[in-house]
């Protein structure tokens, strides 16, 4: 008789047992992939597709088995076949056709879960073009999938759409109702993605994705309603277009590339013309190849280009032209433009910011009628002179950062170039003088004067813009011209009072002098006594009598004799031409400084 080792009869127990085990969980999945829906759903697909050689596939039934009890068919295999660079080794077990895909997608009805859950399928290859023309009521999503032909859904209407990692040729989606997202995110497309016209109830996601047009763009959502944000992050696009569109959130396009397609006629790389936009606008750390363009567009918020690069071989870099923007402009943190910055017509609620810009003699900006509420414009960040336009250039204030003085300012105004426009000037005095500044806004004033002056080329501007008006400052500094008058008045003064001790000064009568004690030619006591002060400040002022000066006057045949060349001229003639050009001072500069004080010489 043979004898049975216990522990080997305990251990085939356990064997035996676990086997049954799974045999029966097996079973018990089977069973449960049974369900009613199941069956329904897949004999309504074979007696639709009953005609053709193989109605389904094994994956499609994976696919049919799956979506019916509400899962995700997933064909991944979790290896490096999983890449969509090896797409092309997927075998039969991972293909879907396309008008099988369509058909499950067009007839909801048959199953709860399709309404409840729409069709969620992973890592399948969509063999053939799968055209959803029409209404479909649910969420379709299909990510890392490879769509080996474009995919349309042009007027179509799904609850949302997702397509996050998979491989497409183009998307037509013309005038499509997507009632929530759409996620395109780290999709790969070498085909345009169209959107005209979309209505989008959620956000637009296409982030860390490669998407190429051979169209004019390879993103167009032209004329789209977007209730969402819209998310071009940290992907590269050859061209994204969204004029005319409505977007009720963010539109961001951090760290992305934006390149030109080669189309001759589409000379930009993002081009949201038009568009209305609810929220923010950010450009954060993007570069572009060519031309973006905001113009005439409606921004809620902010527009903030930081760290970003964008460049043309000619033409504008950034047009925000015509725009209207609530909240503030932000062009700062290494922001480079190797082209035109055109900034014209547009308005801006709160800061216009430029700070720490890489300037290259490509950069050039034109504000030129543009309205903001308060400059802020670092000097490290002006562009060079001649690239800067500022006609019409209107601002409330300018931020305390951006040193709001009349000297780095009138720098900042030069930058135009050599040309005179007097409007940047006013517009400078204006906010200096809003903010409590007036001295400095006179200075800017008589900077516009002097630069005016250098630009005028008749002989007579040069008496006012070289002469009396730099002397009391265009009529912002008149004490000037009074101190310039009391020296006159004293030097006067002096002169006079020396040719009275010489005799030289006489009265204007003869009357003056009489018969004094026998004596004759003595000047009488009643005479209107000589005083070298008063004698110069009356006839210095106009108007001002003090009943001296019409009593002496230099008398040119006294004095010692002069030979000034060819001439002999006596010091009482010199004295009396003196007294000539002291009454023109006094007319002049009375005029000059009265002017200025009242205000009337102010230019």
């Amino acid at each position: 008789m043979m004898n049975v080792c216990p522990v080997s009869s305990r251990c085939c127990s356990r064997f035996l047992f676990t086997l049954c085990f799974g045999i029966f969980l097996l079973s018990l999945q089977t069973l449960r992939a049974e369900t009613a829906e199941e069956i329904a759903l897949l004999k309504a697909a074979r007696a639709y597709f009953s005609d053709d050689a193989t109605p389904i596939t094994p994956s499609e039934e994976k696919l049919l088995r799956k979506i019916a009890n509400g899962l995700t068919a997933d064909f991944r295999k979790g290896s490096e076949e999983d890449s969509l660079a090896n797409a092309a080794r997927w075998g039969s077990d991972r293909i879907i056709r396309a008008e099988r895909l369509a058909w499950l997608l067009a007839r909801a009805g048959l199953t709860s879960q399709l309404v409840s859950q729409g069709i969620a399928l992973a890592g399948a290859l969509i063999h053939g073009k799968l055209d959803l023309s029409g209404k479909v009521a649910f969420p379709l999503v299909a990510q890392s999938c490879v769509f080996d032909e474009p995919i349309d859904l042009s007027r179509a209407t799904l609850r949302y759409l997702d397509l996050t990692g998979s491989s497409i040729h183009g998307l037509r989606a013309g005038n499509v109702h997507i009632e929530h997202d759409l996620s395109l995110s780290a999709v790969q497309s070498d085909d345009t993605v169209w959107l005209l016209s979309a209505v989008i109830g959620g956000d637009v996601n296409c982030s860390k994705g490669f998407f190429r047009g051979t169209t004019p763009g390879a993103l167009l959502f032209d004329s789209a309603k977007i209730g969402g944000e819209v998310r071009l992050d940290s992907g590269v696009f050859e061209g994204v277009s969204g004029r005319r569109a409505t977007i009720d959130g963010d539109v961001e396009f951090q760290f992305g590339k934006f390149e030109k397609n080669g189309f001759a006629w589409t000379p930009w790389a993002v081009n949201f013309g038009s568009a209305k936009i609810g929220h923010d606008v950010y450009f954060q750390a993007a570069s572009a190849d060519a031309e973006v363009s905001l113009r005439s567009a409606t921004i809620g918020r902010d527009l903030l280009c930081e760290r970003s690069v964008f460049s043309t071989e000619k033409g504008t870099a950034l047009d925000i032209s015509n725009t209207e923007i609530g909240g503030k402009v932000s062009l700062a943190e290494g922001f480079s433009a190797k082209g035109l910055v055109d900034f014209q017509n547009s308005h801006v609620a709160h800061d216009f910011v430029l700070d720490h810009i890489r300037i290259s003699d490509k950069t050039a900006i034109n504000l030129q009628f543009a309205k903001v509420g308060t400059l802020s414009n670092s000097e490290d960040s002006w562009p060079e002179r001649g690239n800067l336009s500022l006609l019409g250039f209107v601002y409330d204030q300018i931020d305390p950062k951006a040193r709001p003085e009349a000297g780095v300012q009138i720098r900042w105004i030069h930058r135009q170039g050599d040309q005179f426009l007097a409007q940047p000037y006013n517009q400078l005095a204006a906010a200096l003088r809003r903010m409590g500044l007036d001295e400095e806004a006179d200075t800017a004033l008589i900077a516009k004067n002097i630069d005016d002056g250098r630009h005028r080329k008749n002989p007579w501007d040069a008496v006012w813009y070289q002469g009396l008006g730099k002397l009391i400052g265009f009529g912002y500094r008149p004490w000037n011209a009074l101190f310039v008058s009391f020296g006159v008045i004293g030097i006067g003064a002096v002169l006079f009072g020396v040719g009275f001790r010489k005799e030289i000064i006489t009265p204007t009568s003869d009357a003056a002098y009489g018969t004094v004690r026998h004596s004759t030619d003595q000047l009488l006591e009643s005479y209107p006594k000589f005083n070298f002060l008063i004698y110069s400040l009356e006839t210095f002022v106009p108007i001002v009598k003090f009943e001296v000066a019409q009593y002496w006057i230099p008398n040119a045949n006294r004095g010692a004799a002069i030979r000034l060349g060819g001439f002999v001229v006596k010091t009482g003639g010199l004295l009396r031409a003196y007294l000539w050009l002291h009454i023109t001072l006094g007319w002049i500069l009375t005029t000059i400084w009265v002017g200025g004080f009242t205000g009337l010489l102010k230019t």
